[in-house]
């Protein structure tokens, strides 16, 4: 037998057999002595029973095997000790770089998903008590980490939102849909709760159809909503898109609008006064802003491609208004 048949024959070998087979071989030792001591009536109860010739060969026959067992066992148990190396602890044992770093990236994992989870729970709390102050805090804390904050006004929770590298996106309407609501703010445009957004953002996006539902100005409510910061960005539209009939023509700046006579086709609006109406407004922007450009183009951040006209205005001027 090869040493490393033995070695694997000996390994196999467990304990819990090898002190059944030291018993089994010291049994029969005793057994064939005890025979043998009657074979030559050193005992004297087998003189009748058994012969001697018999006695003996039957004595001795059980003590060479109880004698081989004995020994077997005995071989098997320095055999075991010499031939099979002990166990390592972890301490003793040395691994390879790769497998520490694994066993490493594998202790680590657990962690990673248990904050994960623990992030998501707080983000469902959150979500089942809502409270635009809690919102609020949310922007506040995505400036101070850096990112820079970005207002879509008029878009409801459920629909579609910009991603950008860097930026923290939210959104606000006086609706609300069940789920997303983690960067919702539900505010009507013309609620005072407004003001506790003031110098919050660096970008604000207006949606379309928009600006005609705020009461007051909405340039100076808008201008008001961003930092006073040379990147600092306001995207609306050019005006509130449509206009009112008098008998004279009239322009209302603050609120984007104007009047025309009521004999006034679209087209006569779109070529003789909706330009009036944007250079008046234009004026009043340059109060507001140190950059003022209206632009025609498709809206951005609408995913369309209709070509209208609206205003990106950037640095706002840092005075109240």
């Amino acid at each position: 037998m090869h040493c490393s048949n033995l070695n694997t024959f000996v390994s196999r070998v467990e304990y819990k057999h090898i002190i059944p087979s030291a018993a089994c071989g010291i049994a029969l030792c005793v057994a064939g002595i005890f025979l043998t001591l009657v074979a030559y009536q050193v005992i004297p109860i087998g003189v009748n029973t058994i012969n001697a010739v018999w006695g003996q060969a039957i004595g001795f026959s059980v003590l060479a095997v109880g004698c081989a067992i004995v020994l077997a066992t005995i071989t098997l148990q320095v055999a075991k000790k010499c031939l099979v190396p002990p166990l390592k602890t972890a301490s003793e044992t040395p691994s390879k770089p790769s497998d520490s770093a694994e066993t490493k990236k594998n202790d680590e994992v657990p962690s990673l998903e248990a904050k994960k989870s623990a992030l998501a729970a707080a983000e469902n709390k959150s979500e089942e008590i809502y409270s635009v102050e809690t919102v609020i805090g949310r922007i506040k804390e995505a400036s101070e980490n850096g990112l820079k904050t970005a207002l879509f006004l008029g878009r409801r929770n459920n629909q579609e939102m910009p991603e950008e590298k860097e930026w923290a996106w939210f959104s606000l309407d006086e609706v609300i849909f069940p789920g997303n609501q983690h960067h919702h703010l539900q505010i009507n445009f013309n609620d005072r709760q407004m003001g506790a957004l003031n110098n919050l953002f660096d970008k604000v996006v207006v949606d379309t159809s928009v600006i005609k539902s705020i009461h007051v100005s909405p340039w100076r409510m808008l201008q008001r909503l961003l930092k006073k910061l040379p990147s600092s960005e306001l995207i609306v539209e050019s005006d509130i898109g449509g206009y009112g009939t008098a008998n004279r023509f009239s322009i209302d700046a603050e609120a984007g609008s104007c009047r025309v006579p009521p004999d006034t086709t679209l087209a006569d609006y779109e070529e003789h006064y909706q330009p009036k109406l944007w250079d008046a407004i234009q004026k009043l922007l340059e109060t507001l802003f140190y950059q003022v450009e209206r632009k025609k183009n498709a809206y951005p951040y609408r995913n369309e491609d209709t070509q209208v006209n609206y205003w990106r205005l950037t640095y706002p001027r840092a005075k109240k208004n």
